[in-house]
């Protein structure tokens, strides 16, 4: 890693980083292959659920859009909740119907505020989102999704001490991912469309690169991921008693 922190070798980083992109997105597909798979066999929905369904999904555009900044030095680091709504769509629906959500959600943000590279910056949310909700996806299933019992029964079955485990799992594991993502691809590409800009907002933080990177990118995840989990761990099983209300 440090070898991506002092050296200045554009192409090796952007490939490397490209591949482990793709590494991470074939896993996060296995991971939920499942879904995928039900997604392809044909399923009645009712016309409330589709409702429901779009409401939501505009519910979390206008919640992506309506972003703001938590540290002045990196001003293009900007906090949104989309998320929880793509949460609750998982919890009340199910995983595939949240993908969906999550992809138009990006779509409609590129749609309305573009980006340098065409769904760049979307794209790697849109992997952040799976990558945060995974481990929420399988307790929640455990715990308290998959029948009716279940979902009455959750917040017997599922303690807030487990529920605390997976939020602070959930932080750690999209935290790191989402620093080497920008070490080996976002880094690079800024870099080479924008020469220096990069460095001259770690500089202005700090002029040892690495603490640079964890004050501001680290801690701009943590604040990130962290109050989604927040929010979460507090209100997530409470929630999942709509879900026979909503679909």
């Amino acid at each position: 890693m440090l070898l991506f922190l002092t050296q200045d070798n554009t192409v090796p980083k952007i490939i490397a980083g490209v591949l482990l992109l793709a590494l991470i997105t074939a896993v996060v597909v296995y991971l939920i292959r499942a879904d995928i798979k039900e997604f392809g066999q044909v399923k009645q929905a009712t016309t409330r659920s589709l409702a429901a369904l779009s409401v939501m999904a505009a519910v979390s555009s206008i919640a992506m859009l309506l972003s703001f900044e938590i540290i002045p030095a990196a001003f293009f680091l900007k906090l949104e909740f989309s998320v929880l709504i793509i949460f609750l769509v998982f919890i009340w629906f199910d995983f595939k119907s949240a993908i969906i959500v999550s992809i138009i959600t990006n779509l409609i943000n590129y749609l309305i505020k573009g980006a340098v590279i065409p769904f760049l910056d979307q794209g790697i949310n849109f992997l952040a989102t799976l990558v945060f909700l995974i481990p929420f996806v399988f307790v929640f299933r455990k715990y308290c999704l998959g029948g009716r019992s279940k979902e009455i029964s959750c917040e017997i079955n599922f303690p807030i001490s487990k529920m605390i485990i997976t939020g602070v799992v959930s932080v750690v594991v999209t935290t790191i991912v989402m620093l080497i993502i920008n070490l080996l691809i976002i880094f690079p590409i800024y870099n080479t469309l924008s020469p220096g800009f990069i460095d001259g907002v770690l500089k202005a933080v700090s002029d040892n690169r690495f603490i640079a990177i964890l004050s501001t990118f680290g801690l701009f995840n943590v604040i990130h991921w962290g109050s989604i989990a927040v929010v979460i761990v507090l209100f997530g099983r409470r929630l999942v008693k709509l879900r026979e209300y909503i679909r």
